[in-house]
């Protein structure tokens, strides 16, 4: 509060006589100190404003100053400790991505030998099961010859014989338009007594004609001319030794 004479009431500056400044302190009497009273009028209070706007001022712009070299030393350090982790972080990325490789590389090498193990398990698995296959069809068919009846062997054999008799006389007299009736296994078993029907040289079909036929030769029977004699023969005796034509026994020769 001010008096009426613009001065603080109950309250006043000591300045000392060795200092140049003013200080606000309850009144005292000490040695080597004056008190005066404090001016308390409107240009007085701006002046203290603007003493102490500038006293502010000064310490803002203090730590301003000191805010201003801090600032710089922290960033540059900042910078440094980000260059050093950039370079650590690129160490351990280059590290990671080659662990990775290597993992992927070793995948791979296993993935390969997995394969390469199973293909060769597959393959020898397969050539078991072949194996096991032709050694059970090996089993059943030998169980089945077993098994078949005598007779029917003996059929089958007769019915492969009398084929191969077939064959044979129709490679003898190559006409393609052969014709054979009552082909019958040789009672003997060691040949097949027919009868077959060629053309001769002209085309014409000579009519039908007894002929046995062996492993040793084709015999058709021929009349016993001077030409032909020697066929007759042979006729002969090859139905005498297969049992063929039984009324070949009837013929006898004169010497």
């Amino acid at each position: 509060m001010c008096d009426g004479r613009g001065n603080v009431a109950g309250e006043y500056t000591l300045r000392s006589l060795a200092e140049p400044f003013h200080r606000r302190v309850l009144m005292h009497a000490d040695a080597d100190w004056s008190i005066v009273a404090r001016p308390c009028g409107p240009r007085h209070r701006a002046e203290a404003r603007n003493r102490k706007a500038t006293r502010r001022l000064h310490r803002d712009r203090g730590v301003n100053g000191r805010i201003a070299r801090i600032v710089p030393l922290c960033l540059a350090l900042v910078l440094l400790g980000c260059g050093k982790f950039g370079e650590q972080a690129e160490r351990e990325r280059a590290a990671r991505e080659a662990e990775v490789q290597k993992a992927i590389a070793q995948s791979l090498a296993e993935e390969r030998a997995k394969d390469q193990r199973m293909h060769e398990a597959a393959v020898a698995e397969a050539g078991e099961r072949i194996q096991r296959s032709n050694a059970e069809f090996e089993e059943e068919r030998a169980k089945a010859a077993a098994e078949q009846p005598a007779a029917d062997r003996a059929q089958a054999a007769a019915a492969d014989a009398l084929q191969r008799y077939t064959d044979r006389l129709r490679q003898f007299f190559a006409d393609p338009d052969l014709q054979l009736r009552n082909a019958v296994l040789s009672p003997k078993g060691n040949g097949m007594c027919a009868e077959v029907s060629v053309k001769d040289k002209s085309g014409t079909a000579a009519g039908f004609k007894r002929v046995v036929v062996t492993d040793t030769g084709v015999n058709s029977e021929e009349p016993p001319n001077r030409d032909t004699l020697t066929y007759f023969l042979a006729f002969q005796v090859a139905a005498r030794d297969t049992g063929c034509f039984p009324d070949v026994l009837n013929v006898h020769f004169l010497r």
